[in-house]
């Protein structure tokens, strides 16, 4: 019992920190692809299901959020499975997992 008490946290921990590494390598790939279509398209796509297989969100099961401003944004809720709207946390535990041109 002793052992879980120690053990439980540090796993839980390296769990979360595995997600966000393949999160931040997803949403890195998909802002790459955004800038591949509009490369080809003249303009960035309207979904991300516009650029074929939607990228899905490792920490909700979900797409990718994804919008378009002047640029645009694609990004992760991140540990906290909250939506931040895009806003970088002040550590991995805090925050959305973002790209944003």
């Amino acid at each position: 019992m002793m052992i879980e008490a120690v053990i439980l946290p540090t796993y839980s921990a390296y769990i979360a920190q595995e997600a966000g590494a393949r999160t931040r390598v997803q949403v890195l790939k998909t802002a790459a692809a955004i800038k591949l279509y509009k490369a080809r398209h003249g303009s960035y796509p309207k979904s991300l299901a516009d650029l074929g297989k939607t990228p899905i969100d490792e920490f909700t099961g979900k797409p990718l959020i994804y919008k378009t401003t002047n640029g645009f944004v694609v990004y992760s809720v991140g540990q906290n499975l909250k939506d931040d709207g895009g806003a970088v946390g002040k550590d991995r535990r805090t925050g959305d997992i973002v790209y944003r041109e």
